[in-house]
């Protein structure tokens, strides 16, 4: 049975995630937390207490409503619904929950507000804290099935393939079909995917024969999104690597970039283990960490 959170704030956006998600987990057995996080507001000593359950009280009437609105319209008997308040903001109390509980999958809308990429937005924040895979669902993505899935990857990034099962076994599930993404950069020759690395995805994913597609620019987001533009695409995977810092604050992640602005649904990967070494030097980081 898959586990999977998904975060709401009741907006129209995060009401489109639940039911995308609701069709994207389709008839396997699934468990849906809904978690609130809840605004702190301690702006006076006295009646702080009080304030505070009545927020959190407010928020769990709202979930309560709408977890019973899930389960009067579902027409998927194995899909079950509970709920969760916490105190402070989406971030934190995403990794306050996945501190004491195991979670397959995190999900949540995305409008694209957000102060700026560098700080992040929402969805940046939960793909860098969350230790699951984390499927980000744009307001505008219509609610269909799924038949054209992109797997973007960069040079050098398959250490493991077992943090791909998911996306195997959604192709095999929905009949769809896979495109192995890669932008090179022409004027560095280690960004060209490998023939062993090409031979071990494609073999990987058989039955399946995944398209392999490469555009050639140097810069990989400019790359990914002219390909989107010219592609009709239902899903967008990423395999996020481990990153310092000071990566993310120089914008280094591709990922979280994708997902501050999200043109179609995004689904970046969790895999525990490291690929590449945390990189403190944002002068030297190696091609091979870009998403």
């Amino acid at each position: 049975m898959n586990k999977v959170l998904i975060l709401t704030d009741f907006s129209a956006a995060s009401t489109h995630a639940i039911h995308y998600a609701q069709t994207f987990f389709g008839d396997v057995p699934t468990q849906f937390c809904l978690l609130n996080a809840y605004p702190i507001e301690l702006e006076a000593a006295n009646g702080a207490i009080y304030a505070m359950e009545t927020l959190r009280q407010a928020a769990a009437d709202e979930l309560t409503q709408l977890k019973e609105s899930l389960e009067a319209s579902s027409i998927t008997p194995t899909h079950t619904y509970e709920t969760r308040t916490l105190a402070g903001g989406p971030v934190g109390a995403l990794e306050a929950i996945l501190a004491n509980e195991s979670f397959d999958w995190v999900v949540l809308g995305a409008t694209g507000a957000g102060r700026s990429e560098w700080l992040g937005s929402v969805s940046t924040g939960v793909i860098r804290a969350a230790t699951a895979h984390v499927l980000v669902v744009p307001a505008t993505a219509p609610i269909r099935p799924l038949s054209h899935v992109v797997l973007a990857t960069d040079a050098n990034f398959v250490r493991s393939t077992e943090c791909l099962e998911p996306v195997k076994a959604m192709l095999e599930a929905k009949n769809a079909d896979l495109t192995v993404l890669t932008i090179e950069n022409p004027d560095r020759k280690e960004t060209k995917m490998a023939p062993e690395t090409l031979d071990q995805v494609q073999l990987y994913f058989d039955p399946v024969k995944p398209l392999v597609y490469y555009i050639h620019d140097n810069e990989v987001v400019r790359g990914i999104d002219a390909y989107l533009e010219t592609h009709p695409v239902d899903l967008l995977v990423t395999v996020p690597h481990r990153k310092s810092l000071v990566d993310a604050l120089f914008g280094r992640s591709v990922t979280r970039s994708l997902a501050y602005h999200p043109r179609v649904p995004l689904l970046a990967l969790y895999d525990a283990a490291p690929v590449s070494p945390a990189n403190t030097d944002p002068t030297e980081v190696p091609f091979a960490t870009y998403l």
